[in-house]
């Protein structure tokens, strides 16, 4: 590819607290144009959206402290333009989050929304 060709990437923060979760992830991303990067809870999480916010922000719900829903309320109130987005295997919270406008998905659909989401953030840049 020439240098003065930019590739077109969407930055990604995923928010787990199970390590082997962050482990798959640059499994489930790898033929994605992505930038990924993960964060074990909400305080990392908004500590690195501080220092570099990204596109895409895939949250867990249940974590130590803070829980996912929250994490996302907060990113969406201070930075507007971050696609957030729910990944749980909590059922219950599927309806809780769409009730707060929050999209969400299930973990065990993720892998093949992924692509989708990816998508529409590039969509997005376009004018």
């Amino acid at each position: 590819m020439p240098s003065d060709i930019k590739r077109v990437e969407v930055s990604v923060l995923v928010v787990d607290d199970d390590e082997q979760i962050r482990k798959c992830m640059p499994r489930l991303f790898y033929k994605l144009p992505v930038r990924l990067r993960c964060a074990r809870d909400a305080a990392d999480a908004l500590a690195q959206v501080e220092a570099e916010p990204p596109d895409l922000l895939i949250s867990d719900l249940h974590m130590p402290g803070m829980d996912g829903l929250t994490l996302l309320e907060q990113v969406r109130a201070r930075w507007p333009k971050i696609r957030t987005v729910l990944s749980t295997s909590d059922g219950h919270a599927l309806a809780r989050a769409k009730a707060r406008g929050i999209f969400a998905m299930l973990k065990l659909d993720a892998g093949q929304a992924f692509p989708a989401l990816v998508a529409d953030v590039l969509a997005q840049r376009r004018p």
